[in-house]
């Protein structure tokens, strides 16, 4: 029905701007020959959307048949979708989602309907309603009242209610309070109604709407007040909330609470009076509407109290009434107990064991006194002073460890009561007295762990000692204690100590604890020497730039030994005679004849062996190149003392300009390179080493293109 009404709401519904993210529901309405309308409200989880964003589309098979976005209806007060669905087909089955815009969520509707051709389902008064829960369709009024006033009857006839009030009660202004059918909701005129906050005016008849939760069934209830043709008589009412009380509350507890109306006409003027039933008024008081107690009272002396309580009200309306307050017995249980039941051993004569609580209900004055019966055997051995017993000789624990006495309490009203006791003498424990240890001597570089020891204490109660060291100095760092042995915590050097202090505290677990000084002595082992080397391999490489006849100093092997008083011998190992030797010191020197013609590289090997026991040693390979000395033309000084004197204080050389290509190395007396370049700049001064004895190698071509090479020694001093 693609009619004037249609298109006119149409242009109504595009005018509203759409601000939340919707969903892309479009329809083709040329796509198709039939409509049919719907006039209906949005409802989610049963609350009635109510926001120009939210939206309601239809489909048949998946396909969009209709959107329509709710419109606000001034009149009604409410909000509207009048959505139109397409069709070719009657019977189609179709499909709603609802698109709540406030939380931008899209939710299915239960239920479907069937497409009939120019249709119209739904109106303002009764909209269909998309819903995507089952709603309910009851629209019923199922109880009214008026919230302060007292409701005396009510009555319901069809749809007319009649509540009955007390003659006299103003109608004009009530707070009514109503129940209905549940989801549903209730209505004057436009305006919804809430239970019990309101303001209402039922001098005549009030018309309630109910609509049911669907929407579905509309129901009018018409509310009137009734009151009866005849004199009202209420009864009196005289009570007290409350008519026990416990025994030993204190003076001023409150027994209860009196409520008194005459007639609908509440009393508050209350008194105690004399008359029947008023024996004991003096043992209470009434503070406002409340009876209190003057005194504590006891079951045992008085189990009930009689009062007589009259009331006035502001008519002068007089009501008197006796009530009997009772007491309620604590039943406490009889008590016969002593604080404590042990005593240490060794204490001395008079020493307090406990003291005895005795109570029989809440009476506690009795006399103790200690006599003869069965398990009363060591009565003798104690003595009772007011409530305190306490010991007539000094127990010991190995002698004796229980006692056993019996003591009878008896109290002015003649009730007596015997309890015995078992007085258990306790194990005192003795301290400690020693801690030994079983060794105290090990070897130096043994590994962490290692078992020193095992450490002993005497103790005459023979408890299991826990051992552990006392925090002061730092020689304890290197040792550990598990369980009874004292181990290694790190290996021990004798050369950097050889004695070691400190202090272990054995405790027995029971509170004593005695601290012992423990000696542990490092014992000397013999071990390797060792001969420093290169960094990166097991040699010494050493360069003999001079030849002679005679001996001439090749460089020398250094060794240390961390051993004490440790004295080195070398010697050199080879399976073929070298030109070699090596003096007591690790000096090696050249003491044969080369041809002069030659060059040669040597290698052997040089052992180092201490005097220890056993002996020990080291071994290194040397490796020794021989080279001839040239003549040479180099001007340089061959003393370099960098003191700042202006004299020697680097290397200079000073044609070094006269050369090209050339290199400059400087060996120390170990055959290591200390220094090269290839643009030297004579600014050698021998940083960061030590003084002696350096070897100068140089190779370069002169200004004719002919090549040099210069083998040179440099002293190296600093005074």
């Amino acid at each position: 029905m693609k009619n004037y009404i249609y298109s006119t709401l149409l242009l109504f519904l595009i005018s509203f701007n759409t601000f939340s993210q919707t969903p892309p529901w479009t329809v083709n309405e040329n796509n198709f020959q039939y409509t049919m309308t719907f006039v209906g409200s949005l409802n989610i989880d049963g609350v009635r959307l109510g926001n120009v964003n939210d939206k309601v589309a239809a489909f048949v098979n998946g396909e969009c048949r209709g959107v329509s976005s709710l419109i606000y209806v001034s009149t009604e007060n409410k909000y509207y979708a009048y959505l139109t669905v397409f069709s070719n087909l009657n019977n189609e089955t179709i499909s709603f989602k609802i698109y709540d815009s406030t939380d931008n969520v899209v939710r299915n509707v239960v239920a479907n309907a069937s497409f009939t051709s120019n249709a119209n389902l739904g109106n303002l008064s009764l909209p269909y309603i998309f819903s995507n829960k089952t709603l309910q369709k009851g629209a019923d009024l199922l109880e009214v009242g008026f919230v302060g006033v007292t409701r005396n009857d009510l009555s319901i006839n069809g749809n007319k209610i009649t509540v009955y009030l007390n003659p006299g009660q103003i109608v004009t202004s009530l707070n009514a309070t109503f129940t209905n059918s549940i989801g549903a909701s209730v209505y004057i005129g436009q305006t919804q109604q809430v239970s019990g906050s309101n303001n209402l005016d039922f001098t005549n008849p009030v018309t309630f709407k109910v609509f049911s939760e669907d929407q579905s069934v509309v129901k009018e209830w018409i509310v009137a007040i009734q009151f009866p043709a005849y004199p009202v008589t209420l009864p009196t009412v005289f009570t007290l909330s409350k008519l026990t009380i416990d025994e030993n509350q204190p003076a001023g507890t409150i027994v209860g609470d009196f409520n008194v109306l005459i007639e609908d006409r509440a009393v508050t003027n209350l008194t105690l009076v004399s008359g029947d039933g008023g024996f004991d008024n003096a043992a209470f008081d009434i503070i406002g509407n409340k009876l209190r107690v003057k005194s504590v009272f006891d079951f045992e002396m008085k189990s009930s109290y009689k009062i007589r309580v009259q009331a006035i009200s502001n008519r002068k309306e007089v009501v008197e009434k006796s009530f009997e307050i009772t007491v309620i017995d604590d039943k406490l249980p009889t008590v016969f107990t002593l604080s404590k039941l042990t005593i240490d051993e060794n204490k001395p004569v008079g020493t307090a064991v406990g003291d005895f609580t005795v109570l029989k209900e809440d009476r506690n004055l009795f006399t103790l006194t200690l006599v003869n019966g069965t398990d009363g055997d060591d009565n003798l051995f104690f003595e009772i002073l007011g409530n305190s017993l306490k010991t007539k000789e000094i127990f010991d624990f190995e002698t004796k460890n229980i006692y056993k006495i019996r003591v009878k309490a008896e109290n002015t009203l003649g009730e007596i009561l015997f309890a015995t006791f078992n007085i258990a003498i306790n194990d005192i424990n003795d301290i400690p007295i020693l801690i030994t240890l079983s060794n105290a001597k090990i070897n130096e570089n043994l590994p962490a762990g290692s078992v020193i020891g095992t450490l002993t204490t005497k103790d005459q109660d023979k408890d299991t000692s826990r051992y552990s060291f006392f925090d002061a100095g730092s020689d304890y760092l290197n040792f550990d204690i598990v369980g009874d042995q004292l181990v290694l915590k790190k290996s021990l050097d004798f050369e950097t100590q050889q004695i070691y202090q400190f202090e272990i505290i054995s405790n027995d677990q029971r509170g004593g604890e005695v601290k012992e000084k423990i000696t542990v002595f490092a014992v000397n082992v013999n071990e390797n020497p060792v001969i420093t080397k290169n960094l990166t391999s097991n040699t010494l490489d050493f360069v003999l730039s001079q030849l002679s006849n005679n001996a001439v100093i090749v460089g020398k092997v250094e060794a240390t030994d961390v051993d004490a008083n440790s004295v080195l011998s070398f010697e050199i190992i080879s399976n073929q005679n070298v030109p070699f030797s090596i003096n007591k010191d690790g000096v090696i020197s050249f003491d044969g004849i080369i041809d002069a013609d030659n060059k040669r590289t040597y290698s052997f090997n040089v052992k180092v062996t201490d005097n220890g026991s056993p002996n020990l040693s080291d071994t290194i390979q040397i490796n020794i190149t021989v080279e001839f000395k040239l003549d040479d033309k180099l001007m340089f000084n061959n003393l370099v003392s960098p003191n700042g004197d202006g004299h020697n204080d680097r290397l200079l050389i000073n044609n070094i300009t006269s050369f090209s290509n050339y290199i400059l190395i400087i060996y120390n007396s170990k055959g290591q390179i200390v220094f090269t370049t290839s643009n030297y700049k004579n600014d050698w001064v021998g940083s960061g080493l030590a003084e002696g004895d350096y070897y100068l190698y140089f190779e370069g071509k002169d200004q004719n293109n002919k090549e040099h090479i210069y083998k040179e020694l440099v002293r190296l001093v600093f005074n």
